[in-house]
């Protein structure tokens, strides 16, 4: 594949002016497009970062070319390339040093005395593509990194087997009131409280069990202060270094169940002031009505008394129907 239809920024760090011809006509034969910049000695490379703003797309780097600082030189040059590869160019004696560079950030290696055309030309767009899709990579990483990290809710990773925590985020550390490194000696069955302490670990796990996808479950868990919390968990399943994990969500209710149990609580006294009126209040209501009748019953009763007995009658049997709406209304509450 030719290099066509992009113009590549590429810095060649060589002291030998000799080599640096060299590597200059075989990128002129390979690449149609391109601008290139020549730094024979370390002030000039240094020079080339601190002054220029166009970015290289790839830098050859000559790596004897600070004498035999070889780590530091070669370091700091990949550190002022970011995000562009660096390729070390070598002889046959350096190449045990160039193979360590490898470890701490060079993207490769091309021997001098094997250099050409084609070997030049496939080794820059090749480290070009792989460094960007790398680089692509890192911040794919670094932003879902950053979404566990940032997240307002404790979201932790735990270790399936184990039920060690792997990693917990900022929210974690201040609900729980735990260090970072406290959590990473814990496992899951630190957090709990009351019965559950007592689960086995297949228990435990089985909250967990990713055979059922996004598990969802409430439980109880203790602060580091040795508050009691009640936490939502839901968890789904994710590979960490080649094991098997859990990606942990936990959504403290303690207000949410607090709330709740206000409410229970009120609607427990609304149901028991319902009976007592359905119960205690209908039964001397309905000796009333049943004296009142009686009375009414009498022939000799004087019309004025007979008056008074049926608005008596009326305002009783008018009780009774308020009674017996708050009584349905306290059926609806225990029904809901």
């Amino acid at each position: 594949m030719k290099p066509e239809h992009k113009q590549y920024e590429i810095l060649v760090a060589e002291s030998n002016m000799g080599d640096f011809i060299l590597i200059e006509e075989y990128i002129e034969d390979e690449f149609r497009s391109y601008n290139l910049t020549h730094a024979g000695n370390t002030e000039k490379i240094l020079e080339y970062f601190d002054s220029t703003p166009v970015h290289p797309d790839v830098v050859l780097l000559d790596i004897t070319m600070n004498g035999k600082n070889y780590s530091e030189w070669v370091e700091r040059i990949i550190n002022l390339a970011e995000p562009a590869p660096v390729l070390l160019l070598t002889g046959y004696t350096h190449i045990p040093i160039c193979v360590s560079m490898l470890q701490v950030g060079a993207s490769d290696y091309l021997l001098k005395d094997e250099l050409t055309e084609n070997i030049l030309e496939k080794s820059i767009v090749f480290n070009i593509e792989r460094k960007s899709f790398v680089n692509r990579i890192r911040e794919s990483q670094q932003r879902y990194s950053d979404l566990f990290h940032l997240s307002p809710q404790p979201m932790w990773v735990l270790d399936y087997e184990t039920l060690r925590f792997l990693d917990v985020n900022e929210a974690t550390l201040h609900n729980y009131g735990y260090t970072r490194s406290e959590f990473l000696s814990m496992t899951i069955r630190d957090l709990r409280s009351g019965e559950s302490q007592t689960d086995t670990d297949e228990e435990l796990r089985g909250d967990f069990d990713h055979t059922l996808g996004e598990m969802l479950f409430h439980t109880k868990h203790q602060r580091k202060n040795g508050d009691i919390i009640y936490v939502e968990v839901r968890s789904s399943q994710l590979m960490v270094n080649n094991k098997e994990a859990r990606l942990v969500l936990a959504t403290d209710v303690t207000e949410r169940q607090a709330y709740i149990g206000a409410i229970e609580k009120q609607n427990q006294k609304l149901r028991d002031i319902a009976w007592v009126q359905s119960h205690v209040v209908r039964a001397p209501l309905a000796r009333l009505l049943g004296v009142v009748q009686m009375v009414q019953e009498e022939e000799d009763a004087p019309e004025h008394i007979q008056k008074l007995l049926k608005i008596m009658t009326e305002s009783a049997k008018e009780l009774d129907s308020v009674i017996h709406d708050v009584a349905k209304k306290a059926e609806l509450i225990n029904m809901d």
